[in-house]
């Protein structure tokens, strides 16, 4: 059980470590429009990975075969995509399959304990496919939005996705993986705070990869070794491609209006995918269920 000065130090060391990188867009010399997505994305990998040192500890490389050992990796390899993806000469086919790699990476590195000792070979291919889908449209439609909408409507679509996702963890049976949904969400949500201070000294696209890349992760441990619903997980998945209809079928015209209801759409189906999970928790309580989830993650068979 986290202690009071712990709990302090899960919020304030992701929140500093974040600000104090995104410190440096007021350099002179750092003020380019290169570096004002360059820094951001950097600043949210360094305040996550802060957070996961306060929760777990350093990382250990090689990393065990459980599942949360491999979220460093996750965090630096969605960095080096997003930071690939700000080239301007790549187009959007190549930037999909650029996503689709790095989410069946990420999966297979997520998955490796069941992958080796729980599924079948055709199985294992179906799951990690049908997962590896969800998380690239969910990565996709991040940087729509970011692309879509201004910059203070995607600070705001972002945070809400970091930040209000985290108490399906806890109704999952997952302290664990609830702080480490909350570091990223402090994390973001500083530079979103950033953004809307100074909106003009920040791009968000290479943020929103590495965001949605740790939330997809983060949710798809919580699939797959606590008890997170399957519903759930393809509500979270569905919530910013709703946004980006409904961003798309309102007159470009009102361009407020379409950013108040593109978040909405986007906060109702983050509240519907926690509620789900809150349902089952509920549901679990009064009627009991000898299933609490594992909270090895896959450790026990790294032997």
């Amino acid at each position: 059980m986290m202690t009071t000065g712990t709990l302090l130090t899960l919020f304030l060391l992701p929140a500093a470590a974040t600000l104090l990188f995104v410190s440096l867009l007021w350099v002179p010399k750092l003020n380019t429009p290169r570096m004002a997505g360059v820094i951001p994305a950097f600043a949210v990998t360094l305040g996550f990975l802060a957070g996961y040192w306060v929760v777990i500890g350093f990382p250990v490389l090689p990393p065990p075969i459980d599942a949360k050992s491999q979220l460093p990796l996750v965090a630096v390899a969605a960095l080096g995509v997003s930071l690939v993806a700000m080239r301007p000469s790549q187009n959007e086919l190549l930037k999909w399959t650029t996503h689709l790699a790095l989410s069946l990476v990420a999966i297979y590195l997520l998955a490796r304990a069941p992958i080796a000792f729980q599924w079948s070979t055709s199985e294992s291919i179906i799951r990690v496919f049908l997962l590896a889908v969800g998380m690239t449209l969910a990565i996709e439609s991040a940087g729509s939005f970011t692309r879509r909408l201004a910059p203070r409507a995607s600070a705001a679509t972002l945070a809400l996705v970091a930040g209000v996702n985290a108490p399906a963890m806890l109704f999952s049976d997952s302290l664990l993986l609830a702080q480490l949904h909350a570091a990223l969400g402090i994390a973001v949500g500083s530079v979103c705070v950033v953004t809307w201070l100074a909106p003009k000294r920040v791009s968000l696209a290479p943020l929103s990869t590495v965001t949605m890349a740790l939330v997809c992760a983060l949710w798809i441990i919580c699939l797959l070794f606590a008890s997170l619903p399957i519903l759930s997980l393809a509500l979270m998945f569905l919530a910013l491609p709703l946004g980006i209809v409904t961003c798309q079928l309102m007159s470009a015209s009102h361009a407020r209006r379409r950013a108040i209801v593109s978040v909405a759409s986007v906060f109702i189906l983050v509240c519907a995918s926690v509620s789900v999970a809150g349902l089952r928790y509920a549901r679990t309580s009064v009627l009991g269920s000898p299933d609490s989830g594992d909270d090895t993650y896959g450790y026990e068979y790294d032997k």
